[in-house]
């Protein structure tokens, strides 16, 4: 006590004020709203890790929300790593928009680019120790360069473009030649964005961003051929590269 005075109104009681190092805290009770308001990851990293967020999830209320500023695509990934539903909220004087992630689906989706971004690209692999190192060692061998996702659409010409000059559609050109992948395999990996099957091998919809981004993902592992550890027939649990890193899903 004695650190902050509030002179401005009595807080209600059941407000409290804990002062301490939000990563060594031990969080008790649950909680419907918590605010996630750390210093940038770019100055800190640790808060954004999807074990951080574990922690935080399970004092959350079934209902509740975690809200934060940050449109990190590696913050996201932890989010979802740590079990969280991911979407966008409005942005506030900045052209991103900030974070919402909840126990249960109901979020507002983010953009098809930003989906793209976390499933499919470099800029998607969570914060931790090792992850410039495994950014660059997955780059154009297992995940895309984060410049290649947006031309999609302008390299093969379907579904919707998004202005690019020729010369960042030919370095996307380039980038996906790198992959190894075929129009037909891209076709396979984004189908779960499109209402209507366009790769004629869906057996279901995919109706919220985490459900599509989960199985973006898991379909590029698929066609990279990557290891895969099945423990059933249905559900696919966990992805394992050369480097070991780890995807989820459910």
């Amino acid at each position: 006590g004695g650190y902050i005075t509030n002179t401005v109104y009595d807080a209600p009681e059941n407000v409290h004020l804990s002062l301490g190092d939000a990563l060594e805290t031990r969080y008790d009770g649950r909680y419907d709203l918590v605010f996630h308001d750390a210093y940038s990851p770019r100055h800190d990293w640790r808060p954004y890790t999807a074990e951080f967020f574990s922690r935080l999830r399970r004092v959350l209320e079934e209902d509740g929300v975690l809200l934060t500023y940050s449109s990190s695509s590696a913050m996201r990934s932890g989010l979802i790593e740590a079990g969280f539903a991911v979407g966008g909220t409005p942005p506030h004087r900045r052209r991103r928009s900030g974070t919402i992630a909840s126990i249960k689906d109901g979020v507002p989706d983010l953009s098809r680019k930003e989906e793209r971004v976390l499933a499919l690209t470099d800029r998607g692999v969570p914060y931790g120790e090792e992850r410039d190192s495994l950014r660059k060692k997955m780059r154009n061998r297992i995940l895309f360069s984060s410049s290649v996702v947006p031309c999609f659409e302008n390299v093969y010409d379907f579904g919707e473009k998004f202005s690019l000059t020729e010369k960042e559609i030919h370095k996307a050109a380039r980038s996906v030649g790198r992959m190894g992948i075929t129009k037909e395999e891209i076709i396979y990996i984004v189908c779960p964005q499109y209402t209507d099957c366009i790769c004629g091998k869906c057996r279901r919809t995919y109706n919220t961003t985490t459900e599509r981004i989960k199985e973006m993902k898991y379909r590029l592992l698929e066609v990279k051929k990557v290891i895969i550890d099945d423990n059933t027939t249905e559900k696919f649990e966990r992805f394992k590269t050369d480097e070991s890193v780890e995807y989820y899903r459910d």
